[in-house]
């Protein structure tokens, strides 16, 4: 995902002169391609994401730029939050934060390096854009969407070589949903790499349960027309997440449900308050109940209960 999102984001570059990237001292695996062929848009900040972030909000406001910061899960989003909210989002800037490694995907390295309160935090800042691709093919998608969108923006990616959620091409706008798998039972709502635990927990029910799987690339701001149309088509709404069970998905999808007096049983996943064990991706995921397995079976319990 990560691969995808940088490569789209040169190819963008090349056309566009006001691209600019600023790093954390990190990323460099992946970001020579940019900084080698546009030198001259290109900053190293050091370990100094509180400065990463101002720079690029000047840089972005005195010169017309747009401007990309990068660095690892919690470090260019809560190490730098005031400078976010007082710096970017105080003046609208054309400033797009990318954090690698959402929700869990640096298990190893321990509750420092997870991203798990992220999109609460970050969904409270205003004028944020939020983009939650599930895979490789949105992540380049979402490349050219926060080009086009105004404003700051934050892009959750994640790093483990994800897979195409989906052989079919299509497009999405701001706040959209979108059907990786029809169903009638239940809607599975995720974000993010645990769209493919998703998938595959619908292909282990089917045959018990009619399951349809939906996305949400663009967390903030959700269409909410749009949700309220899917949501009110079924009996169950199960929403998944690699983030804390507060201020995620799933508090946002209740709202919508609670607004618009709908009465679906939302049935939620995501990870415990202050969660901070340590171990690879699949583990944590076993832990909390978010495997495909294990969604599956929840929600066959939820349902012949």
């Amino acid at each position: 995902m990560r691969t995808a999102f940088l490569k789209r984001l040169v190819n963008l570059a090349r056309r566009d002169k006001r691209i600019c990237l600023v790093v954390g001292d990190l990323g460099f695996s992946v970001v020579e391609p940019f900084m080698n062929e546009f030198p001259d848009r290109f900053l190293n900040a050091g370990v100094a994401e509180q400065s990463m972030t101002s720079i690029a909000t000047g840089w972005s406001l005195a010169e017309n730029k747009t401007v990309f910061t990068y660095s690892l899960a919690n470090f260019p989003t809560l190490r730098c939050l005031e400078q976010i909210r007082n710096d970017c989002c105080g003046h609208n800037a054309n400033v797009k934060i990318i954090s690698l490694g959402s929700g869990i995907t640096y298990g190893q390295s321990g509750y420092s390096h997870f991203a798990v309160e992220d999109l609460a935090v970050m969904g409270a800042m205003p004028n944020m854009t939020i983009f939650t691709p599930g895979d490789p093919y949105e992540a380049e998608k979402i490349a050219d969407l926060a080009l086009q969108t105004p404003g700051p923006a934050y892009i959750r990616l994640a790093k483990n070589g994800e897979r195409r959620l989906s052989d079919k091409k299509y497009s999405f706008g701001i706040g959209e949903l979108i059907e990786y798998k029809s169903g009638k039972d239940v809607c599975l709502i995720g974000i993010g790499s645990i769209l493919s635990e998703c998938m595959e927990a619908s292909r282990l029910i089917e045959g018990d349960i009619s399951l349809a799987v939906f996305g949400l690339p663009v967390f903030k701001p959700v269409n909410e027309n749009l949700a309220v149309e899917v949501i009110r088509k079924f009996p169950y709404i199960a929403t998944v997440e690699e983030h804390s069970s507060y201020g995620g998905l799933a508090s946002v999808v209740g709202e919508i449900m609670s607004r618009n007096r709908l009465n679906s049983k939302l049935l939620k996943f995501a990870l415990p308050e202050g969660f901070d064990k340590i171990g690879s991706q699949p583990e944590l995921r076993s832990s909390c109940g978010l495997t495909a397995g294990q969604i599956a079976e929840t929600i066959k319990r939820a349902i012949d209960a």
